[in-house]
């Protein structure tokens, strides 16, 4: 058998816009029920995605927001390491908005890419021990101004 796998990395850094204001990124609709752009990315892959997913887990982390202060570049979105549907991964997405969060930056990936390599690895060598395989698809919401490609 094969298992597949996939997490979200979010980009909370102030050049996506605020989530207050129509036509940003990360725009919560008074309404609460039309998507913004990440949703809709979230809700697409992840429909898709999720077909394959025994277990509809989902790792989700954010990157380049401040919270009291200091820079995060890797935090868990969600009560939980994984969330369970996409539904919960949208209502986490949004709850982060009421925590303390300030949009900051700059865009750095490296430490969710490192987080999702890390997992992939894990959950790969537990299926090679089993003869099974395991793949982990990481998607990336980002507004593209990254500032550490090269690493």
């Amino acid at each position: 058998g094969c298992e597949l796998e996939c997490g979200f990395a979010i980009d909370f850094t102030g050049s996506n816009g605020d989530p207050r204001k129509p036509g940003t990124l990360h725009y919560i609709h008074p309404n609460g029920h039309d998507l913004n752009e990440y949703e809709k990315c979230i809700t697409s892959v992840g429909a898709i995605v999720g077909r394959y997913d025994s277990n509809q887990q989902f790792p989700v982390q954010g990157f380049g927001a401040k919270f009291y202060g200091q820079i995060n570049h890797c935090f868990q979105v969600g009560p939980t390491e994984e969330l369970h549907g996409l539904s919960q991964v949208l209502q986490s997405y949004r709850q982060v908005f009421s925590t303390g969060l300030t949009m900051s930056g700059p865009t750095v990936l490296a430490e969710v890419i490192d987080l999702a390599a890390a997992r992939a690895r894990s959950a790969q060598d537990a299926a090679q021990q089993q003869g099974r395989q395991a793949y982990h698809i990481q998607v990336i919401l980002t507004d593209g101004a990254v500032t550490d490609v090269e690493q």
